[in-house]
């Protein structure tokens, strides 16, 4: 029951939001729990992991940064190709 629950909040997400929100919601849930690891159980990250976390959320921010801008730009075009018609 939970496993087909955690399904349809993952098919809901991805078809709602897109699959680069729902990675990135994934990606924080795996952060937190590495981070609580470390809290709760001492565990120690190493100056490797923390270069791979940043490369990842980096590469992310990214790719939502050029798909927000391709998106703009479309809106741009759109609003330009309407105003030369009128």
């Amino acid at each position: 029951v939970c496993g087909a629950t955690g399904s349809m909040f993952i098919f809901y997400t991805i078809k709602n939001f897109g699959p680069l929100v729902f990675t990135m919601i994934m990606v924080t849930r795996q952060l937190v729990a590495i981070v609580l690891s470390c809290i709760f159980y001492g565990h120690h990250i190493e100056a490797s992991g923390i270069v791979g976390a940043v490369i990842v959320f980096s590469a992310i921010g990214y790719r939502i940064y050029r798909k927000e801008n391709d998106r703009k730009q479309q809106e741009k075009s759109r609003k330009e190709i309407g105003s030369t018609k009128n």
